[in-house]
């Protein structure tokens, strides 16, 4: 499984769009980290690379990508987008940034974009 794979396995499932750091969370809460090649020391920095998709069209993207006045990078998936329309992602407040409790990393950091 890829990163883009488990990020698009977690936002299928959630009610809201969400930072890497909670799609991680998520992730392992599911087992969807079992499932990876391999996981670095900071994998929802990772994810948050992979998602960003920054090397591919704009059309051909799946992930929407909004941020909170140069903070926290909020994920949802295109396929979604009646949902919960991308520009709502402004207002959703930011939930405590506190360490992540992850099986398989390495080392925990507090983490913000």
């Amino acid at each position: 499984m890829t990163y883009k794979e488990l990020g698009k396995k977690v936002l299928e499932q959630a009610e809201r769009p969400l930072s890497a750091k909670e799609i991680w969370e998520r992730a392992c809460g599911m087992g969807l980290d079992k499932e990876l090649s391999s996981i670095g020391e900071t994998p929802d920095r990772t994810l948050g690379s992979q998602l960003g998709e920054h090397d591919i069209p704009n059309d051909k993207k799946q992930f929407y990508v909004a941020n909170k006045k140069g903070r926290t990078f909020f994920y949802w998936l295109k396929s979604r987008e009646r949902e919960f329309p991308p520009q709502e992602t402004l207002n959703v407040k930011e939930e405590n940034d506190t360490e992540s409790e992850c099986l398989n990393a390495t080392e925990k950091q507090k983490t913000s974009f």
